[in-house]
């Protein structure tokens, strides 16, 4: 059951977020149409979700009412839209200054009295946030996230097309010839841990970065049903386990 849904603009990307209520109970949080991190179970508060190069949280406000706040500091203009009950906090300068609501904006006089050493500071703090948006997340996180849309995939369906391209390539949508490819070894890799099923609740703990590899690789370690796992996630390759 469709709950409430935005439309964003990240970095001149537009994307879809939906929360939906799935037959189990839990609501699932969607990018796009994929699964963008574990469902939440009525008592669960919140869940971050990676859009784009930004960071945002799904918050609950109500039994199907839900609350979509960027997590961290605004580096671009972040638009939203709204198809279904809900708000996005800090989309909400951005949908004023796009509007015809009768609102004049002057310039404060405050900024007339800054000294030459706080433009210096703003100019730094804007800089280096502008640097950071340029170099994007860390591998590390790129490696969490896609261990965690990997998992999030397997735990809401045992045939799920998203696990197998996202654990084959970090992609959505792969060409029909390395599909069959992906699936294949998809299954190998779940049936070495018996894994061959929808899974239960997980936790992805944390990644670590391996030196001296060719590609960008990261070890990444999870709880699964109560069992610890450690992966091998070298960029835009297989993943696989890391014994």
């Amino acid at each position: 059951m469709h709950l409430v849904s935005w439309e964003l603009e990240v970095a001149g990307r537009s994307y879809a977020v939906s929360v939906e209520r799935g037959e189990n109970g839990k609501d699932v949080v969607r990018v796009d149409g994929r699964i963008a991190t574990r469902p939440m179970a009525p008592e669960d508060e919140e869940r971050t979700v990676n859009i784009g190069s930004a960071a945002y949280v799904v918050r609950r406000r109500g039994a199907d009412e839900f609350d979509l706040d960027f997590d961290g500091p605004a580096l671009s203009t972040h638009s939203a839209t709204f198809t279904a009950p809900g708000r996005t906090t800090d989309a909400g300068l951005a949908i004023l200054a796009q509007s015809d609501a009768p609102v004049a904006l002057q310039q404060d006089s405050f900024f007339k009295r800054l000294p030459m050493a706080a433009y210096a500071a703003i100019v730094v703090v804007v800089g280096g946030m502008l640097l950071y948006m340029a170099k994007g997340p860390s591998y590390e996180k790129v490696a969490l996230a896609r261990v965690e849309r990997v998992l999030s995939e397997m735990h809401a369906e045992k045939t799920s097309q998203f696990a197998v391209t996202f654990w084959f390539k970090d992609k959505k949508i792969l060409p029909l010839a390395e599909l069959s490819i992906a699936s294949n070894g998809f299954d190998k890799w779940r049936q070495q841990k018996d894994l061959y099923r929808k899974v239960g609740e997980y936790h992805v703990i944390e990644a670590k970065i391996v030196d001296g590899e060719k590609v960008p690789t990261a070890i990444v370690r999870f709880n699964l049903e109560g069992t610890e796992y450690r992966v091998r996630v070298p960029k835009d390759l297989p993943i696989s386990w890391e014994e």
